[in-house]
């Protein structure tokens, strides 16, 4: 999940938990 979190196109496309991590 933590690379998940570092990357922000992959973020968008995921699901809305890692929002929190990037807002963006």
């Amino acid at each position: 999940m933590l690379s998940i979190a570092r990357t922000p196109s992959v973020h968008v496309n995921t699901t809305s938990s890692n929002r929190k991590y990037r807002p963006f």
